[in-house]
């Protein structure tokens, strides 16, 4: 058995000294922990090495023991749980992400390792490495989130859009990578907003937007996000925004395939009541709309 242990540690198991253990009295308590191991995300490491040690060492043991036991597990199995025991501990070494995720409809609060606060919007994603904080305060954010950020190194906010680097602020940042537009609020201090060869400076009170290449500039007087407080305001914004905003607090799907992407939206939907949102947005643009059974909207656009 330690011989198959070998082969399957290092990939190198046949098919058939597959079928041979699979009629072995033993085959259930061993798929029991490798279906265990299979789960793990783990770094890769030397597992022939790995073996060779534990065998050796589990040798040594024996050796120097002056009664022996007879044991009922076999000896294989305790290598197996040796092995998943090691790849926990690799796990835990190596793995230093901390991760946010809000589902649909819900709005979720940290507090980051420098006391910097955020709020994640409906469906969205934060993450970052716990370790490297103190000396690179970076993170990933896949949709919307407000930041509180306290004054220090530079904090930086990573998206698939664009990004966004200030000392010390209070910002509000929208990133969607399906329709490719990267919003930035400002509502306190300076922020810097970058997307390829794009970069804008903005200030207290004022937002950029930059789709399709191009940038949108506004001013505002808002303290902090609406979206906070149970409504989503837009001021000009593309209609493909507009309606993810809409599937994110609302768990529908709205197809939006053929909806113009010049068509814009100015106002505000309310996060309690799905009639009045898709009233409020879609009648106002002239576009009429069906809402299913299976929360799904069918837009009519000619």
């Amino acid at each position: 058995m330690e011989d198959f242990l070998a082969k399957w540690a290092s990939g190198d198991l046949s098919e058939t000294d597959k079928k041979a253990f699979e009629s072995d009295k033993e085959n259930k308590l061993y798929q029991d922990i490798l279906n265990g191991v299979e789960k793990l995300d783990v770094p890769a490491y030397n597992s022939d090495a790995l073996y060779a040690k534990l065998k050796t060492r589990i040798e040594n043991q024996n050796s120097s023991q002056s009664t022996k036991v007879i044991s009922m597990i076999p000896k294989w199995l305790y290598a197996v749980a040796a092995s998943v025991i090691l790849i926990f501990g690799f796990t835990i070494f190596y793995n230093n992400d901390i991760s946010y995720t809000s589902d649909y409809g819900e709005k979720i609060s940290f507090t980051l390792p420098d006391n910097s606060e955020v709020i994640l919007n409906a469906n969205s994603h934060i993450t970052y490495d716990n370790k490297k904080w103190e000396s690179k305060r970076e993170l990933y954010l896949e949709g919307e989130a407000f930041f509180k950020v306290i004054k220090g190194s530079k904090f930086t906010v990573l998206t698939k859009t664009g990004s966004v680097s200030v000392l010390g602020t209070q910002f509000n940042v929208n990133s969607n990578k399906k329709s490719s537009i990267f919003q930035v609020d400002c509502f306190e201090g300076v922020v810097k907003v970058e997307q390829d060869a794009i970069s804008k400076i903005i200030k207290k009170g004022e937002a950029v937007r930059i789709f399709n290449k191009k940038i949108d500039q506004w001013k505002f007087n808002e303290l902090q996000p609406l979206w906070i407080t149970q409504e989503s305001a837009f001021y000009n914004s593309p209609i493909k925004q507009v309606i993810k905003a809409l599937e994110n607090q609302y768990d529908i799907k709205i197809e939006s395939s053929k909806v113009n992407d010049s068509l814009r939206f100015t106002g505000v939907f309310t996060h309690s009541d799905l009639d009045k949102a898709l009233k409020i947005v879609f009648e106002s643009l002239d576009i009429n709309y069906e809402l299913t059974n299976n929360n799904s909207v069918i837009l009519d656009i000619e």
